[in-house]
């Protein structure tokens, strides 16, 4: 039987019929895209951007530590030296806390490499600091000043140095996550565009 001889009514059955396959098909395609595009926002949402905040509130907490070091080899007030080492001491759990979050969500091999590296550093310049700290609490300032310039600087600049390369793998990471989900989304377009295009077809 030719398409022409088929009743009208047969013609539009088979039409919905085939409609609504297609409709169903991409359906299921857009509803997988769309779990993709969840997936990629919850990556940025919950993993990259997060820790980009973390690492730059280590870096305030390092500078604010070294801005209450500079502060305490200059005041010789009893009352502003202990004001001071309470925001070292406040920054360093801070720090302590970030870098436990950052260690339990560090799943790639290169950004714990990075963070070991960040650790490590770390070890170095805290003892230093702490000592320079105690120093000039105790009034030797001149020892202070030595240590600050001689060791504290130094080990502070190869912790900036690891901070930053962290962040630099992180940004990275971020970037790749914000493409992805631009790319998902541009592909939801395309699977509108085309149940649209496939629904005037099918309708005409």
């Amino acid at each position: 039987m030719k398409l022409d001889d088929m009743r009208i009514s047969t013609r539009l059955v088979l039409g919905f019929g085939v409609l609504g396959l297609l409709m169903v098909f991409l359906g299921g395609v857009a509803q997988y895209r769309v779990m993709g595009m969840n997936g990629l926002f919850a990556q940025l949402v919950n993993e990259r951007i997060p820790r980009i905040v973390l690492v730059n509130g280590i870096k305030g907490d390092v500078t604010l530590i070294a801005e209450a070091v500079r502060n305490i080899i200059m005041v010789s007030d009893s009352a502003e030296i202990s004001r001071e080492g309470a925001r070292i001491e406040v920054a360093r759990k801070r720090i302590d806390q970030r870098l436990k979050t950052l260690s339990e969500q560090m799943l790639e091999d290169e950004g714990k490499a990075i963070l070991g590296t960040v650790l490590q550093t770390r070890g170095v310049y805290d003892p230093l600091e702490a000592e320079t700290t105690t120093l000039a609490a105790d009034g030797q300032v001149f020892d202070a000043k030595a240590m600050l310039m001689d060791k504290v600087r130094p080990a502070q600049r190869a912790y900036f140095e690891a901070l930053d390369g962290l962040l630099k793998d992180q940004d990275r990471h971020l970037a790749a996550s914000t493409a992805a989900t631009q790319s998902a989304a541009s592909g939801m377009a395309l699977v509108i565009g085309g149940t649209v295009a496939v629904a005037l077809v099918v309708g005409c």
